[in-house]
């Protein structure tokens, strides 16, 4: 397993903070009646904030790779019981955590929902859209570990293929044609969005644990294309984001061309190491309190301590550093402490 791996983790976690504070805080300006914030300042908070696209995907790229490993060696039937834990600890946190938000915003914003409405927010992932598609690739792992063994280059290019159809469905006509209505069926409920977003990355991972070598091997004498790609898409899509072009597929094709360079990353060059490491190995836990600890943040502050809009960028590193640090506290003291039997369940 790469070394480089947990850091990566820790970064992908500070990126989702980061985008979330910038996001919640220049939408609390017009749910508060708030001075607006300049719109230089804005806008490079707006490019700033979409840097944050690359952390689902490295996520999902991770939790691949760590899950071809611990499936290695095994049938199928023995990958079934290797998810158990897996699930466990993906959804009892998610519900946890999902209820304490629900609570959250109805206490802050009365903001409320029938029994039905509740059910349906669990199911689709609201406000944690990554997990629904974490616990679909858990469990067809042992199915895709099998085919990444034995059919990899077919399982990936059939992956990209669905993909790209899946963009041509929710953005119809993006590839210069349309497709014909019936063929919706492909795009799954519940998981259309996030498979068109991000249902390459999962599988990728659990091929590329298995062919490391093969991998570095091929993509070493293009890593200067890739990374210039990166960069270039990078640049469209924070330009697309601030309205200044319109390239729709920019924000889709930057994670695809960046997350070929991961596994090229020395762990010793990533500044800040040990920090982002801690960060790596409590990621589902901050993911998890994150949105409601900048949620109440926020409300805190426009409602008690306005002036700070003033400087929307001093705002956004409070949330961040508030967040970070209080998030890694608590996981620590509980961690630690006597209710560290209950860590897995509060916190996955």
């Amino acid at each position: 397993m790469n070394r480089q791996f947990p850091a990566l983790r820790g970064i992908a976690i500070f990126l989702v903070v980061i985008n979330h504070s910038i996001v919640l805080s220049l939408q609390s300006i017009s749910q508060y009646g708030l001075q607006k914030t300049p719109l230089l300042e804005k806008n490079i908070l707006l490019m700033i904030k979409e840097i944050g696209v690359l952390a689902v995907p490295i996520f999902l790229f991770l939790a691949g790779s760590f899950m071809m490993y611990s499936l290695t060696g095994k049938t199928i039937k023995e990958g079934f019981h290797q998810i158990i834990p897996a699930l466990k600890n993906a959804i009892i946190p998610y519900i946890f955590w999902s209820t304490i938000y629900y609570f959250l915003v109805l206490i802050l914003n009365n903001e409320s929902y029938s029994i039905f409405g509740y059910g349906k927010n669990f199911l689709v992932g609201y406000p944690y859209n990554f997990v629904p598609i974490l616990v679909f690739f858990i469990l067809i792992s042992p199915f895709l570990g099998w085919l990444s063994k034995h059919f990899p280059l077919l399982l990936i290019a059939f992956i990209c293929l669905y993909q790209i159809a899946l963009v041509n469905i929710q953005l119809p006509g993006v590839l210069g044609f349309q497709f014909p209505g019936w063929m919706n069926i492909i795009s799954p409920p519940v998981l259309s969005l996030p498979l068109t977003l991000w249902a390459i990355f999962y599988p990728f991972g659990m091929i590329y644990i298995q062919n490391s070598e093969k991998f570095k091997t091929f993509f070493k004498p293009l890593l200067i294309l890739f990374g210039a790609g990166s960069f270039g898409l990078y640049i469209f899509a924070a330009l697309k984001e601030i309205e200044v072009i319109k390239f729709q597929l920019a924000e889709w094709l930057f994670p695809i061309f960046t997350i070929v360079l991961l596994p090229f990353i020395n762990r010793k060059s990533i500044p800040f190491l040990p920090f982002f490491e801690n960060l790596g190995k409590r990621s589902y836990g901050i993911y998890f309190m994150n949105l409601i600890l900048i949620k109440f943040l926020i409300y805190l502050s426009a409602n008690f301590f306005p002036i700070i809009y003033k400087v929307e960028t001093l705002l956004v590193i409070l949330l961040a550093c508030i967040t970070i640090f209080s998030t890694t506290k608590l996981m620590a003291a509980i961690e630690k402490g006597p209710t560290r039997k209950f860590y897995r369940f509060i916190f996955g």
